[in-house]
């Protein structure tokens, strides 16, 4: 699961983020909070993001993202 926010948010908003995803999605999924800078989002002409095209873009390390928080590396024991 990746979050994306614009610009860099919180550090303790972005780890709450993380971790209320966490208990949703379980422990065995990898959690990722993400800021891009202010324009970084893709829109559609209508003001919505374009989601296909920005993850294929983080698939492909080719978005301008930092990572904030990656819970990746906490996840539960199987």
């Amino acid at each position: 699961v990746v979050v994306l926010v614009e610009d860099r948010p919180d550090p303790g908003w972005a780890r709450r983020a993380a971790r209320t995803l966490r208990t949703v999605v379980g422990g065995e999924v990898a959690v990722r909070v993400v800021a891009a800078p202010r324009g970084g989002i893709s829109r559609t002409s209508s003001g919505k993001p374009r989601r296909s095209a920005m993850w294929t873009a983080l698939a492909d390390e080719a978005l301008d993202v930092e990572t904030v928080v990656d819970l990746a590396s906490e996840r539960s024991p199987a």
